[in-house]
């Protein structure tokens, strides 16, 4: 498989089925490092309540929305006061609750390189494995190859916390365990 066709494949991977947020989409031309592979860079962000919290702050922002400005015809002066009143507490009951939860997402994802390796880039060797970890400064840092890492460029990752995945059979799975498999795209494979 050509690079740019692996590349697609593997972002499209690490978008769907590994929650990569990063700004590079399938596609896009990826330049080459000078130890072979194309590296991105991102944020691991697992699933949170954040979505839950988002949805219930626009649901309050909404209402009281509605609240601050209902004016129904008979409703005695006082009582149009209360409820309009009533609609600005809500209104800031919601936007705290969008604030809880972009801070919710924020806190939940781990910043992230990888390096994508088309098959006929270099193989990774166990100095590019050290120069991944070293350019993560502490982030995850990952390798998604089209063919298996060597035994000592494996043993680098493993001492450093690099993890390794490897195309096989049109899946991705973690390199060095074949029987850990995850689909390429989420339709239930096993």
């Amino acid at each position: 498989m050509n690079a740019t066709k692996f590349y697609t494949r593997a972002i499209g991977w690490l978008r769907d089925e590994r929650s990569l947020d990063t700004e590079v989409r399938a596609g896009t031309q990826l330049e080459p490092q000078p130890s072979g592979g194309a590296r991105i860079r991102g944020w691991f962000a697992p699933p949170s309540r954040a979505g839950s919290w988002a949805f219930a702050g626009l649901c309050v922002l909404a209402l009281g929305s509605v609240l601050a400005m209902l004016n129904p015809p008979g409703l005695s002066p006082g009582a149009r006061i209360n409820v309009e009143r009533v609609g600005h507490v809500a209104q800031g009951a919601g936007a705290t609750c969008l604030l809880a939860a972009e801070m919710k997402r924020r806190r939940n994802r781990t910043p992230a390189i990888v390096e994508l390796r088309a098959g006929a880039t270099t193989p990774a060797t166990p100095e590019s494995v050290v120069s991944l970890w070293e350019e993560s400064q502490g982030s995850a840092a990952w390798i998604v190859s089209e063919r298996s890492l060597s035994h000592a460029a494996l043993a680098a990752a493993s001492e450093h916390g690099v993890r390794c995945f490897v195309l096989r059979g049109g899946r991705f799975s973690e390199d060095g365990e074949p029987s850990t498999q995850t689909p390429i795209h989420g339709r239930g494979q096993a």
